[in-house]
């Protein structure tokens, strides 16, 4: 907590520093922003929601997932602080190694060419909200609830690497930005449905909160992976 201010410096030095990346590589792409011969405001959903992309069962695991963590991005910290008693230092630190969790995940998962993104997204998924729930239901102390969050940064980095390599090798060249776009356009609306959520909780109410993030990306899972075995077999649309 005495340290706000320098890391507060801190964070501001390292978006100067992406500005400059982004400078030093904007205009390389060789891909034109809107190559498609087919125009629609929704083409990047339409795409995505493709079965041979992530599906209309898969978008919904991927919406649920996102909306999940950001509830917890909200309810956790009380959770921890509040219920669990930690030291706010500590929380720092399971974030910490949430992100190398992440870190180390994404880059596990990227040399995991084998395994179909399906598996990642689902495990993923699931990790996490076997994480949340574990974290919400359990109350541990930090001996027990530090590595939770290294585990549970390892399933974020290894869902994030799926839904990448799932945009990058089932969307047409020509379509990725539209792509992109929409997926942006996902992730920014569950990241609000989240906060708010998770603001309308409160800190009283935070455990609730918790489990409630942890339930929805286990049920995420569990239907696209009921889907995929073929238990359910929703019925396909055409997409064009």
């Amino acid at each position: 907590v005495g340290g706000i201010g320098p890391l507060l410096c801190l964070n501001a030095g390292t978006f100067a520093l992406l500005a400059v990346v982004a400078l030093l590589v904007t205009g390389r792409s060789p891909v034109p922003v809107d190559a498609s011969p087919q125009r629609g405001v929704l083409l990047g959903f339409r795409r995505l929601a493709r079965p041979g992309a992530f599906g209309v069962v898969g978008l919904g695991l991927l919406v649920c997932t996102v909306f999940a963590t950001s509830i917890e991005g909200v309810s956790g910290v009380f959770v921890l602080t509040h219920h669990a008693h930690w030291d706010p230092a500590w929380v720092g630190l399971a974030w910490g190694l949430w992100g190398l969790g992440a870190v180390l995940g994404g880059q596990g998962a990227g040399r995991l060419r084998e395994c179909p993104a399906t598996v990642l997204l689902v495990l993923g998924a699931g990790c996490m909200g076997a994480v949340f729930l574990v974290l919400a239901l359990g109350l541990p102390g930090v001996g027990v609830g530090a590595p939770l969050f290294l585990v549970g940064g390892a399933a974020n980095g290894a869902f994030n690497a799926a839904v990448s390599r799932t945009i990058l090798t089932a969307v047409p060249l020509s379509e990725q930005a539209r792509a992109w776009a929409a997926y942006r356009w996902i992730v920014t609306c569950c990241l609000v449905g989240g906060y708010l959520t998770g603001a309308a909780f409160g800190e009283h109410d935070a455990v609730a909160a918790l489990t409630l993030a942890g339930g929805l990306t286990l049920a995420g899972a569990l239907c696209r992976t009921l889907v995929t075995v073929g238990v359910l077999r929703p019925q396909r649309a055409h997409w064009s």
